[in-house]
């Protein structure tokens, strides 16, 4: 027996809806521009970018209470399922249920969603009675929350397995209040679904279901399961693919990095090589790294700096998972008695035939050098490397590209040159001229602009 919440997707707006709110966004930019045009360019800009961004985290539209009951009667069946239960609702027809149901949720604007879907599935053969029926759903919604609240309940047979689709009311019929969203939000609520089934597979004798939280102790009675036996019932059902694994192997058509962490041939080579390096001593990260690196698997913090994650060195953002999936040694809390230090980042391997990095290299202090040599107290001109030819305007655009260049680490420099470029754009341009280099030294470019009839400061 299964109990679970069915989380519906908000439904989609049709063709006109679309095309209407589109138009009237048009609509709303078109005001927008209008007002720009008398109070700036600028503000206008605001305006525009906030209006789009509203539109992007304007609030996500409630769901159904009409598309979900519809679902839950007829579901992806031929033919409508059998009302067998209602609670806190005097009418049979959906039309007027969903009507009753609408106009209680509407009594409280604060609710987002003023509906739940949930889901009860025996095993295949199972075949209950009505009245065990109508107990599990009675059970079921009182420890859930809503035995005061409007529901209902409708019967499936049209599969291998009877199953039944449950809709309640978040809203409490007579208070207005919606059922604690601590509980629906936090992880008591899987905890208590598995209760539930547990318990009712008990009463009634249906077949046991093995559950990761719940056990039968040596008196027959239900009781939670130690640490150390859920971490062992992981590890007993660890090949079993999770459903978000398998819908994304459907959308990609191509096997998923959980798939091949548990089912593998190479991740079972893995998983003996990570045990002999665990088992060897002065145990580093650096180990860890290279024997993954070998299966092009890397291992890094989680989000919360807290676990670990095992990812696929070519996705290291599409395929990743948690380290324990793969092996538990790989744990958080087993490497953390292992390995006394601290955390080292995953550094990916140098690729055949690349070079590796340089050592860095500390910048010591160089001796100052005059920017030419010289015989006594008479300089020698500067190298032909040194000088430029050309129009005044192309010179004065060659300083001032190279004044842009260097502002942030020579800004002395790059303010005589701009100057210099200044000057250069009174000049005409024929006939040629000869002068420094942008990346002469500031004396032989403010000697040769004196020369023309100015100096640069």
């Amino acid at each position: 027996m299964i109990i679970k919440e069915i989380p519906h997707k908000t439904p989609k707006a049709n063709g006109k809806a679309k095309a209407q709110a589109k138009q009237e966004e048009r609509q709303a930019l078109r005001v927008i521009e209008g007002i720009g045009k008398a109070i700036g360019s600028a503000a206008v800009s605001a305006l525009t970018k906030a209006a789009k961004g509203a539109k992007a985290k304007q609030a996500p539209r409630p769901r159904s209470v009409r598309a979900t009951i519809e679902y839950a009667l007829k579901g992806d069946a031929e033919s409508p399922g059998e009302l067998i239960y209602s609670q806190k609702l005097d009418m049979l027809e959906p039309e007027m249920i969903t009507i009753a149901m609408e106009s209680t949720a509407a009594r409280n604007q604060a609710v987002l969603n003023p509906c739940k879907h949930f889901v009860i599935s025996w095993d295949e053969g199972e075949k209950p009675t009505r009245d065990q029926m109508t107990r599990s759903i009675s059970t079921y919604l009182k420890y859930a929350g809503y035995e005061e609240h409007q529901a209902v309940a409708y019967l499936h047979m049209d599969t291998d397995k009877t199953h039944i689709h449950i809709v309640a009311n978040h809203v409490h019929p007579e208070t207005f209040k919606a059922v604690n969203d601590r509980f629906i939000r936090s992880k008591q609520n899987h905890k208590i679904r598995e209760k539930v089934a547990r318990q009712l597979e008990i009463e009634n004798g249906w077949k046991r279901v093995e559950g990761k939280l719940h056990k039968l102790d040596a008196d027959g009675k239900l009781v939670e399961r130690s640490r150390e036996e859920k971490i062992l019932f992981s590890q007993e059902h660890a090949g079993k693919i999770s459903d978000k694994s398998r819908r994304q192997e459907s959308h990609t058509g191509k096997p998923s990095f959980e798939r091949w962490c548990k089912e593998g041939k190479e991740s079972d080579h893995l998983k003996n090589d990570i045990k002999k390096v665990i088992s060897g001593k002065n145990l580093d990260w650096k180990d860890i790294h290279k024997t993954l690196q070998k299966y092009n698997v890397g291992i890094r913090l989680d989000k919360h700096g807290k676990g670990l994650v095992v990812f696929d060195t070519h996705e290291p953002d599409k395929r990743c998972m948690a380290a324990s999936v793969l092996s538990r040694d790989l744990s958080a809390g087993n490497l953390g008695k292992i390995i006394h230090t601290p955390y080292m980042p995953f550094v990916p391997a140098v690729q055949s035939g690349a070079l590796p990095p340089l050592p860095l290299k500390e910048n010591k202090p160089q001796p100052s050098k005059p920017a030419f040599p010289s015989v006594g107290s008479v300089p020698l001109a500067p190298s032909p490397a040194m000088t430029i030819t050309g129009r005044a305007s192309a010179i004065a655009r060659q300083y001032a590209d190279h004044a842009s260049q260097i502002n942030a680490t020579d800004p002395a420099k790059a303010k005589r040159l701009k100057d210099a470029a200044a000057i250069l754009r009174k000049q005409p341009d024929s006939p040629d001229m000869t002068l420094p280099s942008p990346s002469a030294p500031l004396a032989e470019i403010g000697t040769a602009m004196k020369g023309i009839g100015g100096r640069s400061r």
